[in-house]
């Protein structure tokens, strides 16, 4: 089917003359077989003569042209141009594209992928991300660009490791692996043409950036056998380090300087002294005044730039997820408010330094007042910003002596900007976004839902997928006007709106609380956000705190944006270990000196080329391996076990950890509590994504009691022996504290916690109840299952590499409970895609426990079913819908699984007549 799909779709185009370029775009007709007959329609594509120069596919140009997906391209930048008219990109090398954010650097990973289907469309693509969020938005985006194609998502639980299907591959630069070692090992990896690596300056990122170099050795180590085309996109590299990448790819650099608008930058010490940081000179701009409550001054900057920019969006920056939560509602509150009064025991007073929860005014917007005092409006902070007394009036400032704004709250005194109240569309429209917030599957967030009433929202990495997407896209048509964010939302995410963004803070909390300014790649993504639109340019404003002379000249040395040198994390003790023993297990290495050429492929070698240092790595990587009875003692040979670990991607530690609960559960299984096989499911790193409750918490003795077999056959102990090590740990200061044997014990604990939380999520308990038993956040919970999922998946390859066929088996029923959350009766409905757990439950209720008695229902007796649920006497309109979809869907797979089981049969039948010819003979 696919194959006949791609043979309509890429039939002959006629080709036509390029055209001078102030012609008007033409159409390319493309003829295209029909599926039923040989009549041949023409397909019209429409280009334009700089596309065509440029080489790029007729197909492209059409989704460019037409803005399939938004925004329009109908003209290259001009760096865009000189890279696709270069002889080396015409050579089809490998490159490394430098290009500041927002430069559109992204086209070239379209062209390139277009102009290599064009010339094979057999050939196999992948664009590899580092976030699920970001390959998520790539995927709807390239299934918009390349509709003629067949995009498949790849990331945890999505899309498992098999790429014989389809085009290109959206993937996490962990699922590149999956990929990788699948199509090696079955065969197929020389239809693989081009790997596209975005955000490539991550590789001087720990583990992540262990994972993108380990990605392009085994790219590496392919050629001369297979020579794929590695395309690296960065906007956050220096030169040097660009070009060192280049040449251990062999391939070439690309650099872009010059965005396409310009940032300001600058820095608000804790008095409100403005600064303009620019050129590695600091200048005095301006005294930033606001009422008490504001201690950080973020209220005129927000306000400013609102008042300037109505529809563009304000980004600020904050470190963790309950400062998003506290300096969003303190903002929405003062937003649109300008009637604040000297008397504070009047006003809400929230301290964005708090975790507080004090309650938002439910709707500040129905007291605002609509009129405004020009005089007392901040001015553009954009105009001619060499000049000190330019940008703000006179009124902002006394050019020697600054106002002392502490403890004034008066608005007619501070002269803070007063924005208009949003229009009757526009609360129309954030009253429909809580609407929709409202529809997640844990309901709507209280401060949540006040702060979007009034325009604000909140973004971490605690909080649903969905809400995140719906946030996004909300700042993106305007209807949000400020997003407080944890750093989840600043790399990569493209908000073309926002006009300014704001670091709350630039520095982390470091060791004995010492503080430790951000990295400068960080800063730089931070500030690439804002000026993302062309037209109206962006800034950037660091809110001091400390105010001395070190804040100050750090804000200094931020703004300058010079990156730090790669620092190669792939040869580090431990990580690299395990991804030569996938190397190795691939055939990509011969077990003589392969691991002495595995360093010397990896990119430190490549940069200092120390023989000695190279010689001394891999032999201590040999040792270790042996250690564990991973590679033969005299041939180098990986043993079965490390085959497992090495096929089934995981690290030396969970495979091992792996192979110790698993020979326990051999001789000790509990069948009655699926919490055991669950302990399977759980990866040893969920441990490190949110912390689990004190030991002083009533939780663990709940659970212990709940599940007291299962609990000592994991952990060895009863409960006078968890009482004991509750006990020490106290004593010892806590977990952090422990050491040795008790931080062992800790980790157990752990993930025999998320197994119970587990447990409960595909008891299909809702995420709410989870919520408040176990004292987690929604996102956190959401994270867990399809990490959890992953994590099976993995384990279920590994136990049949190593032979325990019925484990595997097990554990892959629980592989797919937890891709759903649901009971095992449901699994078979699960199949369709338009029914979730909740309609699968209506149906299972009503006796229809899988598609073929779905399909035997006709539409309107499936929305009946539906609508019974709220005791409804004729269905809605979205029940008919999804009553519509859900027969189409039914009846396919019916039909699917009717071919099925007629094979089977059949194949039976042939085995049976086999065996009694054989007796009659």
């Amino acid at each position: 089917m696919e194959k006949m799909l791609k043979s309509r779709l890429h039939a002959p185009i006629i080709e036509i003359r390029p055209s001078n370029t102030s012609r008007p775009p033409r159409k390319i007709k493309k003829l295209r077989h029909t599926q039923k007959t040989e009549r041949i329609i023409p397909i019209e594509y429409i280009t334009n003569a700089e596309f065509t120069e440029a080489r790029i596919p007729p197909f492209l140009q059409n989704s460019y042209l037409i803005g399939q997906p938004p925004p329009r391209i109908t003209s290259l930048r001009d760096w865009q141009r000189d890279l696709f008219l270069s002889k080396e990109w015409k050579e089809n090398r490998s490159s490394i594209v430098l290009v500041p954010t927002s430069g559109g650097k992204t086209l070239a990973a379209d062209v390139a992928i277009a102009q290599q289907l064009a010339s094979d469309e057999n050939s196999k693509i992948i664009y590899a991300l580092p976030f699920v969020s970001l390959a998520s938005e790539k995927t709807n985006e390239f299934r918009f660009r390349f509709p003629d194609f067949h995009v498949r998502p790849f990331y945890q639980n999505v899309g498992g490791h098999d790429f014989r299907r389809g085009s290109i591959a959206i993937c996490t630069y962990e699922k590149v692996h999956s990929l990788l070692n699948c199509a090696i090992k079955d065969n197929y990896i020389e239809k693989f043409k081009t790997v596209i690596i975005d955000e490539i300056h991550m590789i001087g990122e720990g583990q992540r950036g262990a994972i993108i170099e380990a990605m392009i050795v085994k790219l590496l180590l392919l050629r001369p056998r297979v020579d794929i085309r590695i395309i690296g996109l960065t906007a956050t590299l220096n030169k040097e380090d660009a070009n060192r990448l280049s040449c251990w790819i062999n391939g070439f650099t690309h650099f872009c300087a010059a965005r396409p608008s310009r940032i300001k930058h600058y820095y608000k010490g804790s008095d409100g002294q403005l600064f303009l940081n620019d050129g590695g000179n600091s200048k005095r701009v301006v005294k930033i005044q606001s009422i008490a409550e504001d201690v950080k001054h973020i209220l005129s900057p927000i306000r400013n730039s609102l008042k300037q920019h109505p529809s563009s969006t304000v980004l600020v920056f904050v470190n963790t997820r309950k400062q998003t939560v506290t300096v969003a509602k303190f903002i929405a509150h003062y937003l649109y408010s300008d009637n604040l009064s000297t008397n504070t025991t009047n006003t809400t007073s929230i301290n964005p330094n708090s975790s507080s929860n004090t309650n938002i005014n439910s709707n500040p917007i129905t007291n605002a007042n609509p009129k405004t005092d020009a005089d007392t409006v901040l001015t553009n902070f954009h105009n001619n910003h060499s000049a000190v007394s330019s940008p703000l009036p006179e009124s902002m400032y006394r050019s020697s002596n600054y106002i002392n704004v502490n403890g004034c709250n008066d608005l007619n005194n501070i002269n803070l900007p007063i924005l208009k109240p949003p229009d009757r569309r526009m609360q129309s429209a954030r009253d429909f976004l809580v609407q929709r917030l409202s529809r997640t599957e844990t309901g709507l967030d209280a401060s949540l839902g006040e702060c979007v009433k009034n325009g604000v929202a909140f973004h971490h990495a605690g909080m649903l997928l969905e809400e995140r997407k719906l946030i996004e896209d909300a700042a993106r048509d305007s209807t949000i006007s400020v997003i407080v964010a944890t750093t989840t939302l600043s790399a990569g995410i493209n908000i073309r709106s926002v006009a300014r963004v704001i670091i709350y803070d630039m520095y982390r909390m470091g060791p004995n609380r010492k503080r430790q300014l951000i990295p400068a790649a960080v800063y730089t993504q931070m500030a690439g956000r804002a000026g993302r639109d062309e037209s109206q340019g962006g800034d950037v404003f660091v809110l001091g705190q400390f105010g001395d002379e070190q804040e100050k000249n750090d804000a200094l040395k931020l703004s300058t944006q010079k990156l730090d040198d790669v620092q190669p994390q792939l040869l580090q003790e431990g990580i690299s270990d395990r991804f030569f023993l996938q190397c190795l297990a691939a055939g990509l290495l011969p077990p003589e000196d392969g691991a002495l050429k595995f360093v010397e492929t990896c990119l430190e070698s490549f940069i200092n080329g120390n023989e000695e240092r190279n010689k001394e790595i891999a032999e201590k990587i040999k040792e270790r391996l042996r250690k564990y009875s991973l590679i033969m003692n005299d041939s180098d040979v990986p043993t079965s076990l490390g085959q497992a670990i090495a096929g089934s991607s995981l690290s030396i530690e969970e495979g091992l950890e792996l192979k110790a609960s698993i020979n326990r559960l051999q001789t000790n299984l509990c069948l009655r509590d699926e919490v055991h096989l669950l302990y399977l499911c759980v990866p040893p790193s969920a441990v490190s994504m949110e912390s689990t409750p004190s030991y002083e918490s009533d939780i663990w003795h709940q659970l212990h009691n709940e599940h007291k077999d299962v609990f000592k056959l994991i952990t060895t102990m009863d409960g006078n022996g968890l009482e004991r090590h509750i006990i020490l740990t106290i004593q010892n200061g806590g977990k952090r504290m422990n050491r040795c044997q008790m931080e062992h014990r800790d980790r157990e604990l752990d993930r025999f916690f998320y197994a119970c939380l587990l447990q409960k999520l595909i008891a299909e308990k809702s995420v709410n109840e989870i919520v408040s038993f176990f004292g987690v956040t929604r996102g956190s919970v959401q994270a867990l299952q399809m990490q959890a999922a992953t994590f099976a998946g993995q384990s279920v390859r590994f136990c049949e590499t190593t032979g325990c066929q019925t484990l595997g088996k097990a554990l892959n029923t629980f592989r797919e409970r937890l891709n759903f959350g649901v009971k095992n009766e449901l699994l078979p409905l699960m199949k369709l895609q338009s029914c979730n757990r909740y309609i699968a439950r209506i149906l299972v209720t009503n006796r229809i426990p899988s598609p073929i008695e779905l399909s035997e229902l006709d539409e309107e007796e499936i929305a009946r079913i539906l609508a019974s649920k709220r005791n409804a006497d004729s269905p809605s309109e979205k029940e008919l819908e999804i009553a519509k979809r859900l027969k189409s869907e039914s009846r396919k797979v019916a039909r699917s699984l009717l071919i099925i089981d007629e094979l089977q049969s059949n194949a039976f039948s042939r085995q049976l007549n086999d065996i009694y010819g054989r007796k009659k003979s």
